[in-house]
């Protein structure tokens, strides 16, 4: 046979073989085994509201419905096929090598991936309405999230510090596990405590979410705050210009300047109602200010000034002012003999209803009639400076008919670290007496009075005709107060938990969350589940962020650290709980200081910044009556310079902003893109969710720098009062008419409170209805607080409400198919959805777009948590050197030199 015929032959035979086969498959199984028998799982109409959709059924339907076998055996399109753009050879092709549409998987030997299947919406929604519940053969879809980022997510939040947390009730532990059958009531207790806690976690992380802008530009604003204070510090240290107590208490600041100051009187406290509130359920410490029915700087009413020092008449400049005896006092010899040395040295804080500390009287209680006769008489022997002496009079009252000065009971005041770190450190003081004008506290400098008997010229300005007060002698009681000092500053800093064991070991976890979805996007390019994966992961770096910014911070979280230092004691009182909604949330920590949420932690340590500012800083009145020197007003100015360090400037704000862009904006564009182009490409149901989330922060962004920011054009000029501005945006400006009329103090609302009315909810209703409400103020303050519970809502919906959504499937219902500019009209011809897997877009997106986000966002997050653990580890040596440094002898003044010469001599 030849060749020719032995080819004509078998193309013979392989032609009959192919009519035999074509004439075998009758229907479109044959050519697509996938959709045999695929009406049997057709899901229940019903259940796929709640969950029950299939979307691969539905895929494969469409295939179904959009292929027909014709009468030649061939498999060919359908009459009106559901699938748009249908290419019957292409998805034959496709379904031999295994990349079926419906159920295709990454393969590296088929590169280009499966052909897509897009159907009409409206068929869609008639046939595939509902949602798909995620499964369990789908751990990338929902474990992967929820293991990888949201529970790494929870433990970030649980080291943020807060305030307030959910009460547990004590009942839950108190069962006596001695008997059998008190196992059941231990097991119902421990199963309502973790309920309890659960509702607690969510709670904390749902706020988390809804503030975590305003929580991260606090902590900016601290560290920020933090940074200058200590250079402050350093840079004074080296000009000797501060004295060694003003360091100590500027270090002090930066470690407790997290906690409320409870002066009954803040001056610059958005909660004026401190001066009228009174709380009976924590007693004070001895060394507190004066009882909130007189202002804060100890000036006394007009009758008592006047008989003061004259006990009911005029006395001439050699009398003494008699002072009665601490029994007079309401002290017992014996208390003040046990707790005070002649030095003043403090062994502890104590709780007592009347108060020992001579911040009022100018009189330590062991020291008292050394102190007494040398600085009162001292100063009253001078006519011209008698008023100055009344007005560094103490916390006294006299009563008329003895005319002998008292104490009154301070019990009724809160403990405040402020007068706890003032009693602290009053051993080491320079000078003496204190001055009623700078709010009791210890001089800075030494008193001047001009000599009369050298010169009778009131107007006298001769150097040579004043006398100066000399420092106190520094003792070797003294230095080993000084140590004991050192050595606090250095233990409170030292108690608090490290950057790495706070933030460093969960970020370990959560990056090996990224590192894990990112491996598996590379094996399986293309995958959606993966994608959104790394979408919600990238988006949930938010929460790290703001772990990280508040593990960066040098002031402790746990205020019985303080309290410990301290030594306060107290006595047991009743937990402070808040209630809301029936649920009870008492302090985080059991400790008589308050530690200042972490929105508000950068305000709250600038109010510590201006209480010592007013504490010590110029006050003219004060200064010209004591006739203060150059050099004196030189060391005064220090502190206005303070002053100026912490007044930010537009450019300080602009830094503030650009580094809480970075971490607040890169998770979201990191998010953003990744979920943008996984399709449906576009702005769908997860990137809209992004952005609103997005959306709310700013908007809280924004509230936050309104009500702390201040008024553009703020002046550092310590009492400067804000003239009226001109020009076409002055009332926009600092002394515009929006600043007069409280804009930029919008959360306060005490102007419409009853004086000595508390600050619950019920007590701001019924102030509502009153006519002091009826102010332009209550407009600020009501349009503040309604946009602040609006944005918070939406952020906690979209953050918490997003994450449940994703995880249970909720985003693969019909709508999510559409970018968001065809929500409103779904129906119209020409709407089609993408339901198939493994396309050649999203392998193509995958390589575009998805691998190279979640690599930045692990490098993002790695360098953000190197750059926290570095700074903190900065700023703690920076810290640590400075408290080791501040009593040197080479940074002290002349004055405290003269001090150490004096005691060196009084030792020798």
């Amino acid at each position: 046979m030849t060749p020719h015929n032995i080819f004509r032959a078998l193309l013979l035979v392989a032609s009959l073989l192919t009519t035999s086969l074509a004439q075998n498959r009758k229907t479109v199984a044959d050519y697509i085994p996938a959709v045999a028998n695929n009406g049997n799982h057709t899901p229940t109409r019903w259940k796929t509201s709640i969950g029950g959709q299939n979307f691969t059924w539905c895929c494969i339907q469409a295939v179904a419905e959009s292929l027909a076998v014709n009468a030649t055996g061939q498999l060919v399109a359908a009459d009106d096929p559901p699938i748009v753009g249908l290419d019957v050879d292409e998805l034959q092709r496709a379904t031999d090598e295994g990349q079926f549409p419906c159920t295709a998987r990454y393969e590296s030997d088929v590169p280009g991936g499966a052909p897509e299947i897009s159907v009409p919406y409206t068929w869609l929604a008639q046939t595939c309405p509902g949602w798909q519940l995620s499964s369990g053969d789908n751990l990338n879809g929902w474990l992967q999230p929820l293991s990888g980022f949201l529970l790494p997510a929870v433990i970030f939040c649980l080291s943020v510090p807060r305030r307030r947390k959910l009460h547990v009730f004590r009942a839950f532990f108190v069962a006596d596990l001695a008997g059998v059958k008190s196992y059941i009531p231990a097991l119902l207790g421990a199963i309502g405590a973790m309920i309890l806690v659960t509702i607690d976690t969510i709670i904390w992380l749902s706020v988390c979410w809804a503030l975590s802008g305003p929580m991260i530009l606090s902590g900016l604003y601290e560290a920020l705050l933090d940074n200058r204070v200590i250079d402050f510090v350093q840079e004074k240290k080296k000009h000797r210009n501060l004295t060694l107590d003003m360091r100590c208490r500027l270090l002090m600041l930066v470690l407790i300047g997290n906690l409320d100051l409870a002066l009954e009187d803040d001056p610059f406290a958005n909660d004026p109602a401190y001066s009228r509130r009174q709380s009976q359920r924590h007693q004070v410490i001895e060394g507190t200010s004066p009882p909130p029915d007189r202002p804060r700087s100890g000036t006394l009413d007009s009758d008592t000034r006047h008989q003061l020092l004259t006990f009911g008449g005029k006395r001439s400049s050699g009398e003494t002012a008699r002072l009665g005896s601490p029994s007079e006092f309401g002290i017992q010899l014996e208390s003040v003999s046990s707790n005070m040395n002649s030095e003043g040295e403090v062994g502890e804080i104590r709780q007592r209803p009347m108060s020992l500390h001579t911040d009022y009287l100018g009189v330590h209680a062991g020291d008292s009639t050394t102190r007494v006769n040398s600085s009162m008489d001292q100063v009253s022997s001078h006519p011209d400076h008698r008023e100055n002496v009344q007005r560094r009079t103490p916390d006294i009252r006299v009563e008329r008919a003895n005319a002998e000065p008292r104490r009154m009971p301070t019990g009724n005041l809160r403990a405040s670290p402020w007068r706890h770190m003032e009693e602290l450190l009053y051993p080491i003081r320079l000078y003496d007496d204190e001055d009623t004008k700078r709010n009791l506290s210890p001089r800075q400098y030494p008193r001047r009075w001009h000599r009369h008997m050298v010169c009778h010229n009131s107007a006298c300005t001769d150097p040579n005709h004043f006398e100066t007060e000399a420092p106190r002698p520094r003792t070797p009681k003294i230095d080993r107060q000084i140590r004991k000092t050192k050595t606090r500053l250095r233990t409170m800093l030292n108690c608090q938990y490290s950057f790495g064991s706070m933030v460093g070991a969960p970020v370990v976890f959560f990056l090996g969350g990224f590192i894990f979805a990112l491996l598996q996007s590379i094996q399986s390019i293309g995958d959606e589940d993966t994608a959104l994966a790394l979408a919600f992961g990238q988006w949930y770096m938010t929460i790290p962020h703001i772990a990280i910014i508040s593990g960066l911070l040098l002031a402790g979280n746990n205020p019985n650290i303080l309290e410990g230092v301290f030594a306060t004691q107290r006595h047991e009182v009743a937990e402070d709980d808040l209630k809301i909604l029936g649920l009870n949330f008492g302090l985080a920590y059991p400790s008589c200081y308050k530690v200042a949420w972490q929105w508000h932690r950068g305000h709250n340590k600038l109010r510590w910044i201006h209480t010592l500012l007013e504490s010590y800083g110029l006050n003219s009145e004060v200064d010209q009556a004591y006739g203060v020197r150059d050099e004196q007003k030189e060391n005064l100015l220090d502190l206005e310079e303070l002053r100026n360090e912490t007044t930010l400037l537009p450019l300080d704000w602009a830094l503030i902003l650009i580094m809480a862009a970075f971490l607040l904006g890169i998770p979201f564009a990191l998010a953003f893109i990744t979920a943008f182009y996984t399709p449906e490409v576009g702005l769908s149901c997860r990137s809209f969710t992004f952005t609103i989330y997005a959306c709310a922060e700013l908007g809280q962004v924004l509230l936050w720098l309104w009500a702390y920011a201040g008024p553009p054009g703020t002046t550092r000029q310590r009492g400067h009062m804000p003239q009226r501005s001109s020009g076409p945006l002055g009332f926009l400006r600092s002394g515009g008419w929006l600043h007069h009329n409280g804009f930029y103090n919008p959360k306060y609302i005490d102007h419409f409170l009853p004086p000595g009315e508390p600050r619950t909810p019920r007590a701001v209703w019924r102030a509502l209805r009153s006519e002091a409400f009826r102010d332009v103020r209550s407009v600020w303050c009501c349009l503040w607080y309604a946009l602040y519970v609006f944005f918070g809502t939406i952020a906690t919906l979209s953050a918490l409400g997003g994450t449940l959504m994703q995880l249970l499937g909720v985003y693969t219902a019909d709508i999510c198919y559409l970018t968001v500019d065809k929500w409103m009209h779904p129906y119209e011809p020409g709407i089609t959805a993408m339901i198939s897997s493994n396309s050649r877009v999203m392998i193509r997106d995958a390589q575009t777009y998805w691998k190279p986000c979640a690599i930045t966002a692990i490098a993002f997050m790695t360098f953000v948590s190197f750059v926290g653990w570095w700074y903190q580890r900065r700023m703690k040596d920076v810290f640590t050197t400075l408290v080791s440094e501040v009593d040197l002898e080479e940074h002290d003044r002349r004055d405290t030199r003269d001090s150490r010469s004096h005691g060196l001599a009084l030792g020798g």
